[in-house]
């Protein structure tokens, strides 16, 4: 996490790189951290339900 944030911040800085583009890297790396964030809690929601149905079994 800390690295995708360092690498941002040097994007931001980057005067060659135009905003449009810099726009287009923000959102891509959001996506990507934000779709980590969704499939860890699918798993550790999927972990307590099977936990779940096993114990009233």
């Amino acid at each position: 996490m800390r690295l995708q944030r360092n690498i941002i911040s040097i994007i931001l800085q980057n005067k060659e790189i135009n905003s449009n583009e810099k726009f287009d890297i923000l959102i891509i790396s959001f996506y990507i951290i934000e779709n980590r964030i969704l499939s860890h809690l699918w798993n550790t929601s999927s972990a307590i339900g099977m936990h779940t149905i096993n114990n009233i079994r």
